[in-house]
């Protein structure tokens, strides 16, 4: 999709329109389905809609409130590592966020540094583009009508690499991957092609991040590869994270600036 600077009713917004020729029907009901799904959704952390429907010429639109402020992948790009503190700051706000999802039955699918905006000077972030967002309960469905895997490689959960449908132990992978990539400066894998790295990530004590090992061993059980392994929710896996932070002495060592890997 574009996504257009607007004034809708005297306010600036944001309004995501889909490219055309990249556009079926079910994409377009797809579309507007993005906006249903968010319009049952209320949280700081999640991007607010304000409206949707269609332009004269047919295509569909999704009017978004506008924030001023950059991506974590871009903001990670420049300076590096996030601190401790921040680290788990926006992690509990983005954990919050995806449970508000799950607890509505939706799946984000798609968590990356990308899809995060930090506003208010880095001290919040904002969950951005549920394009391929879907209810729990939905018919199992990992592939576009071409074949493609819905989702960003970079950061997809392995299992949906198989044809496994998405659950919440995806966004749960996903989540780590951007809380990995907050406190390591880049994501777990520097070369998103290689099979051995994509399944054995270096620990993030490892990885160069000044932090508790109990945290460290928290982080990369949930980056296994089997889903029964990770924790089997949002809410676990944040209760692991506090306990872990609250343990022991820190690991790993304080890393230069490091870009994040598309």
């Amino acid at each position: 999709a574009i996504v257009y600077h607007a004034i809708w009713d005297g306010e600036s917004v944001a309004l995501k329109v889909p490219r055309e020729r990249e556009l079926t029907a079910k994409d377009q009901e797809r579309f507007l389905e993005e906006a249903k799904m968010l319009e049952r959704v209320r949280h700081r952390a999640v991007v607010e809609v304000l409206g949707s429907g269609r332009l004269p010429d047919g295509l569909p639109y999704l009017v978004m409130r506008r924030y001023e402020g950059q991506t974590l992948a871009a903001h990670l790009a420049a300076e590096g590592a996030l601190t401790v503190a921040h680290a788990l700051d926006l992690f509990e706000q983005l954990a919050s966020a995806v449970e508000t999802l799950h607890d509505a039955g939706l799946l984000h699918r798609d968590l990356k540094p990308e899809n995060l905006l930090l506003v208010d000077g880095g001290r919040a972030l904002k969950l951005l583009d549920f394009g391929i967002a879907k209810e729990i309960d939905a018919p199992a469905s990992t592939t576009t009508q071409a074949g493609i895997a819905r989702g960003t490689p970079a950061t997809m959960a392995p299992e949906r690499f198989f044809g496994a449908p998405a659950s919440k132990s995806t966004d749960v992978y996903e989540l780590a991957v951007v809380f990995y990539s907050m406190l390591v400066g880049r994501l777990p894998w520097n070369d998103v092609t290689n099979v051995q790295a994509r399944l054995n990530p270096l620990p993030p004590g490892e990885a160069g991040a000044a932090i508790p090992e109990a945290l460290s061993s928290t982080v990369m059980e949930a980056l296994s590869t089997r889903p029964e392994r990770r924790p089997p929710g949002v809410p676990e896996f944040l209760r692991s994270v506090r306990d872990s932070v609250r343990t022991g002495a820190t690991t790993g060592r304080v890393t230069a600036a490091t870009s994040v890997s598309a």
